[in-house]
């Protein structure tokens, strides 16, 4: 005798203008702002979905804002040696947007650019991230 299993699963339709991997983008977010552990995100949107572009900043480490070239490089390298050695293969959540977010810093890290200070370097991961979570939205629509 043969006995078989079937997994019966629920789901719901999703309404339009939500956000299907919302949750997954969230995660995300989160789990960058706490490996760096060096600012608190005060707020996000999706672009112009929910009223206002990018996402607004408050920093803990003033210090660390003007720091640029070759000194903000030796900081990452110093204190972010996981992400710096694992570069694009190194995982925060295993969802897609890691690869969006971390990408500008792993491309300063292979590039250092003496014009880019930490908080613009922070901004372009933020804004990456943004730009990944709207385009997937757009895409589910």
């Amino acid at each position: 005798m043969r006995q078989e299993t079937v997994n019966i699963y629920k789901f719901r339709e999703v309404d339009q203008g939500e956000h299907l991997y919302g949750d997954e983008y969230t995660e995300t977010l989160k789990a960058f702002t706490a490996k760096l552990d060096l600012f608190d995100i005060v707020d996000y949107q999706y672009g112009g979905y929910n009223g206002a572009d990018g996402a607004e900043i408050e920093w803990y480490n003033t210090d660390l804002s003007d720091l640029s070239g070759a000194r903000l490089w030796k900081y990452l390298q110093k204190h972010y040696a996981d992400i710096v050695a694992k570069g694009l293969e190194y995982s925060l959540t295993g969802f897609c947007a890691d690869y969006d977010i971390l990408k500008p810093l792993t491309d300063f890290m292979t590039r250092p650019d003496s014009t880019i200070t930490f908080d613009d370097l922070i901004q372009k991961c933020l804004d990456a991230w943004v730009t990944a979570a709207v385009n997937d939205l757009e895409y589910g629509r």
